[in-house]
Order: structure tokens, then sequence, then C-alpha cells
């Protein structure tokens, strides 16, 4: 299903985007910002050509995409540099990977005929 392979592609984004952050040892605003504004774009391409139906399970992806957006917003305003680290990486994916549990736990379902 085109959903899985989206879950799979979103969270192989969200790590090495993360990965790129910790090597280089600081949050790049405009960058984190470039990576939140694209994922957050190719969602709404893919819920509005309907790849797959929108349902209550995609509100936890779409929140994060949206927390993650403001984040790189509000950091580029406020021109703050913070230090990435291992464990704030492994914090962001774990919340990732929390919401997109919802997903995979109800996926979708054809009715019946």
């Amino acid at each position: 299903m085109v959903i899985y392979w989206f879950i799979g592609a979103f969270f192989l984004a969200e790590a090495i985007k993360e990965g790129i952050f910790v090597y280089s040892k600081r949050r790049l605003p405009g960058l984190q910002l470039l990576f939140g504004l694209g994922e957050l774009l190719l969602f709404l391409l893919f819920s509005i050509i309907g790849v797959w139906g929108w349902r209550n399970s995609c509100i936890f992806p779409a929140a994060f995409l949206l927390w993650n957006l403001a984040g790189a917003w509000y950091a580029l305003v406020r021109k703050r540099r913070k230090k990435a680290g291992i464990g704030r990486a492994v914090l962001r994916l774990l919340v990732l990977a929390f919401c997109l549990l919802p997903v995979v736990l109800f996926p979708p379902m054809k009715p019946l005929d």
C-alpha cells in the first residue's frame, strides 16, 4: 500500500535530517525550515490527489509536521542556532514514531459491498 511507502520515506527523511544536524553539530534554521516545508507539501499533495483517503489517523503525522514547521520558523525568526545532540534527535524520532503509530495500527479498510 502507498501509505506504508510514505510512512517509511517520511521516517527515513526525518532520520536523515536529524543525522545532518547531529553531524554538523548545530541546527540550521533555514535548512530545517526547508525540510519541514517540503515534508508538509508532500503530505498535503498526497492527501489532495487521493493517494490515500484522509482518515483520522492522519491527524497525528500532520500535527507533527506543523509542530516541526512552527519550531523551524520560530528558530529562524529568533535567529537561534541550537546545538544538535543525539538525545534531541532520538527524542524527535520517537515522537514521530508515536505519531505514525495510529496510521500503522488502523490501516485503511475497503467497505464491504
